[in-house]
């Protein structure tokens, strides 16, 4: 069970949310349908661990602690909102509360009411009108990629590095951060001279300075990039179906 320290750092945590809340006013003759944690002071949380230290096996039944609440606390709930309270610290759904359930209530309850633990409102991240820019793609481009920088310690930094944009041409363009165009390259099939491919879809492989495509001939081709090099090292051939994240694949 929990013990006076327990109580102390729990009334210190009720003492610290209230300066956060709204004082509750009285209704009437009692308190109706008031949160726990806002009507618990320490001599009631006194008054409340002798009430179960009292009881058999330290635990009170549904009606029993209903009962302690309306005549320690002055506190009385309707029956859906008693039932609600009930099953929350009852966890375990034996029909019974014991003092370390109750404490765990209150604790959550004045841990969410902590000014400090409260989820602060975040500024959103684009702020303003979009920013139209020319994609300098000529066909829809059917993948963008985030490709960061490699350190030589193997680590990646998400603010370093180059947006990677594929179109259906074949078409390869490298994007700084603040979006400039860098430099641009093509993926074309070099068996093929007088028809070309829709590429489908892309990946890059930062670690190894690879970037592989996927065409509507079933291939994949690997591209070494290193030096701002674009050469077609491998070509796997004949899959059996079209590679493609975005798209379903096709049996061709």
């Amino acid at each position: 069970m929990a013990n006076d320290s327990q109580i102390r750092s729990t009334m210190s945590m009720s003492s610290k949310s209230e300066g956060s809340l709204t004082a509750v006013t009285r209704a009437g003759p009692g308190w109706r349908n008031v949160a726990l944690h806002d009507r618990c002071s320490m001599e009631d949380m006194l008054k409340l661990k002798e009430a179960f230290q009292q009881a058999f096996n330290n635990k009170l039944m549904a009606n029993e602690f209903r009962n302690l609440l309306k005549t320690l606390l002055n506190v009385e709930y309707d029956d859906d909102q008693f039932k609600i309270l009930f099953l929350k610290m009852n966890t375990s759904r034996t029909g019974e509360v014991d003092w370390d359930e109750l404490v765990s209530h209150l604790i959550l309850g004045y841990f969410g009411n902590d000014a400090e633990n409260q989820r602060e409102s975040l500024q959103p991240p684009i702020m303003g009108l979009p920013t139209i820019l020319r994609s300098q793609h000529r066909h829809p481009i059917s993948r963008i990629c985030f490709c960061p920088d490699v350190e030589k310690d193997r680590s990646t930094d998400p603010m370093q590095g180059s947006y990677i944009t594929a179109s259906r041409d074949g078409m390869i363009n490298w994007w700084s951060l603040d979006m400039n165009l860098l430099r641009t390259a093509y993926s074309s099939n070099p068996y093929l001279k007088v028809r070309t491919t829709w590429v489908t879809d892309m990946v890059c492989m930062p670690d190894v300075n690879i970037i592989v495509t996927s065409s509507t001939e079933r291939d994949l081709r690997f591209y070494d990039c290193t030096a701002k090099t674009f050469t077609l090292k491998i070509v796997i051939t004949s899959w059996e179906y079209m590679a493609s994240i975005r798209l379903n694949c096709l049996n061709l």
